[in-house]
């Protein structure tokens, strides 16, 4: 399969005649939908490996967590650059926006203005060794429930499923919700939806600011258009354990 991108390509002395403010949010909003992007597909990726787990879904679960807790933390570090730097910017291009543009920005104040779930999240597990968030997701498991690691030869292969499961209790306790599967779909969904506001307010300040800015013509993006082979995302998966390729005696210690 293939997909049709259009290269926009601009000097530094082009970006140098744009505002300061300008010039710097859109070089750190870019990259700050990049990080969101890699992790979005890394969370898909996952998904698409469910079906394949050998133990009991430990693999996926251990990849989901940490991309959920990283995606959380940039979130959150999206906001902050919104909050801060995007406000003025908002107003200098006010009547350019697009409708889904208005609406994201109306409902990103909105969600971390007034505190949120993935704001919670943020503080308490994204970053952290917090001992009292895995007390109290280790006071959550069933006393029928045996936590299970997984040792290998490699150290890179040990996967210490015990502590995930803990965390993720910790994590789904921070909803509110006492469901843990559906409390951990309420953090898919508000993580998509704070995802899609800052996906769809970057595209849309890139436009305005090349339009303003840099000497880009849709004759100019036509001719440098590339069709370039990418695999359906469905098709990609994850793989925690690896052949480290060991030798006999490597393994035998």
């Amino acid at each position: 399969m293939t997909i049709t991108i259009f290269p926009v390509r601009y000097t530094q002395a082009q970006l140098m005649a744009a505002p300061e403010d300008e010039r710097l949010f859109h070089l750190m909003a870019g990259q700050c939908a990049n990080d969101l992007n890699v992790l979005a597909k890394l969370h898909l990726m996952v998904a698409n490996s469910a079906g394949d787990s050998r133990l009991d879904g430990a693999e996926t679960s251990v990849f989901g967590s940490f991309v959920i807790r990283q995606m959380v933390g940039r979130l959150y570090e999206a906001w902050k650059l919104f909050k801060d730097r995007f406000h003025l910017i908002y107003l200098g291009y006010e009547g350019e926006w697009s409708p889904q543009s208005v609406q994201a920005w109306a409902e990103m104040k909105r969600y971390f203005g007034s505190g949120s779930l993935l704001m919670a999240l943020r503080h308490k597990v994204s970053f952290h060794a917090d001992a009292d968030v895995m007390r109290d997701g280790f006071a959550r498991v069933p006393h029928d429930v045996a936590l299970t690691d997984y040792v290998g030869f490699a150290a890179g292969n040990a996967l210490y499923a015990g502590s995930d499961a803990v965390l993720t209790l910790a994590m789904a306790s921070l909803t509110g919700i006492a469901d843990t599967q559906a409390a951990m779909d309420q953090i898919y969904d508000e993580m998509a939806r704070a995802h899609g506001w800052v996906n769809d307010l970057t595209l849309d300040y890139f436009n305005l600011f090349v339009g303003r800015h840099i000497d880009v013509t849709p004759e100019t993006l036509s001719a440098g258009r590339m069709e370039i082979a990418a695999p359906r995302l469905s098709a990609l998966k994850t793989h925690f354990f690896v052949d480290y390729e060991e030798t006999p005696a490597e393994r035998e210690g």
